[in-house]
């Protein structure tokens, strides 16, 4: 892969792990999926948080394929699920300026998330 195209790639996994983040945070789950029982809504927020919180192929798969550190996205996530005020600040951020599928300076460590003042 090259160019736009694989820019393009990356930034579609990407969009898969935000919306995972946004539904095991249970955030704007009622929004998207307007009809759900509340039934329904409550197992997609379970599943997302299965697949950020117990290891799993599929998930290690997803982050090598949006180039980010597997262990960063699933420290992020927790502190989403734990409803870290900073983490969905950030996160609400993210969605609105899609500076998520921008950034390219992942490494280990908090380093590459916003700072708290943000």
């Amino acid at each position: 892969m090259s160019g736009n195209y694989a820019h393009n790639m990356v930034s579609l996994w990407k969009s898969v792990i935000l919306q995972a983040i946004c539904d095991a945070g249970d955030i704007g789950v009622e929004n998207t999926q307007a009809n759900l029982s509340q039934f329904k809504k409550e197992k997609i927020v379970q599943e997302a948080r299965d697949w950020f919180l117990k290891p799993n192929s599929d998930f290690e798969d997803v982050c090598t394929f949006a180039q980010m550190d597997e262990r960063v996205v699933r420290a992020f996530a927790k502190r989403v699920i734990a409803k870290e005020k900073n983490a969905i600040k950030a996160l609400h951020f993210w969605q609105k300026q899609k500076t998520w599928l921008k950034r390219k300076d992942y490494k280990d460590g908090y380093e590459v998330w916003p700072n708290d003042e943000n």
